[in-house]
């Protein structure tokens, strides 16, 4: 009990241990497929940027693991079942993840000087500012629709906004140029 309350706690210890036990045998059943899962996004995240280098090409690299990811978000959204929400949210890592490294080789190739360090500056505010307020968009989404669909399907239009930007940036003629060489295997 709180010194500040008389109230009786809200969950019976019985209740508590309970639950601790049964999220510990799910937790024990299914970290080896996580733990899997994410060995696979990971390698998937060194592979595009293998690939992205090897092709000299950044922006269909972003464009399409940015679609990656917001299928991934979406078909978490649309899911009810633990399994395939486990799948939906791995594909969404694999296309997060996969992001990375073209990213910020483009956003390095496009900006030189004193506009890189603005720029890199000003991409990093906006994720601070979104990592902020993420999260209590996502809670207002949750307590208003009662589920994490709506949270999740904003995330997915918000991952479909970035690919779109990414696919109406211009690229410089020499980085288009230089796009279109490749390297061999």
């Amino acid at each position: 009990m709180s010194p500040l309350s008389s109230a009786p706690p809200a969950w019976p210890a019985t209740e508590d241990l309970l639950a601790r036990r049964t999220l510990r045998r799910i937790a024990w059943r299914l970290l080896p497929f996580l733990g899997l899962l994410y060995i696979v996004a990971y390698l998937d995240r060194i592979n595009i940027g293998w690939h992205s280098d090897r092709r000299g090409e950044r922006r269909w690299h972003v464009a399409g693991s940015l679609v990656l990811a917001a299928a991934g978000a979406g078909l978490a959204a649309a899911t009810q079942t633990l399994p395939l929400a486990l799948l939906a949210f791995s594909i969404a890592a694999i296309g997060v993840w996969g992001v990375m490294g073209p990213f910020w080789a483009l956003a390095t190739a496009l900006l030189s000087g004193t506009a890189a360090a603005a720029g890199i500056a000003l991409i990093n505010a906006l994720g601070n500012v979104g990592g902020f307020l993420g999260p209590y968009l996502m809670g207002w989404l949750k307590q208003t629709s009662a589920s994490f669909s709506a949270g999740l399907t904003v995330v997915a239009l918000i991952l479909l906004a970035g690919c779109a930007l990414v696919l109406m940036l211009r690229l410089p003629r020499q980085m288009a140029a230089a796009a279109d060489v490749h390297l061999p295997v």
